[in-house]
């Protein structure tokens, strides 16, 4: 059993499956983003190396500029809620994070926490 997050930014478009322990188990990315065929093209790879390595897909969650767009089901969640949930999970002391995307940059705090705080 796998989790599959997919961020489908302006400019490329990202795939990471993770085991029910929290390992990344694959990634991939495609240097097309929202309006094009990335996320079917990731989409695809994910799921290719998933049947390849006998496991499914529990879970999808898309985030990133093209979230709604995605149409293969799961839940969608704001990069910035993403950004804050993976580096509390993973640097527990950050408090602030910088996120440089294809069309702008944003600026997150968070709180002891992890929970993101509001300027």
């Amino acid at each position: 059993m796998v989790f599959f997050g997919i961020d489908i930014g302006s400019t490329a478009t990202k795939g990471t499956l993770v085991n029910h322990n929290g390992d990344i188990v694959y990634t991939t990315v495609e240097a097309i983003g929202t309006g094009t065929k990335g996320s079917a093209r990731v989409t695809e790879r994910v799921q290719e190396f998933a049947a390849q390595q006998g496991v499914s897909i529990q879970m999808t969650m898309a985030t990133g500029y093209g979230r709604f767009s995605y149409v293969e089901g799961g839940l969608q969640k704001s990069e910035i809620s993403c950004h804050a949930k993976g580096m509390f999970y993973l640097l527990p002391n950050v408090r602030t994070i910088i996120d440089i995307g294809g069309q702008d940059v944003k600026a997150i705090r968070l709180n002891n926490k992890g929970q993101i705080v509001n300027l």
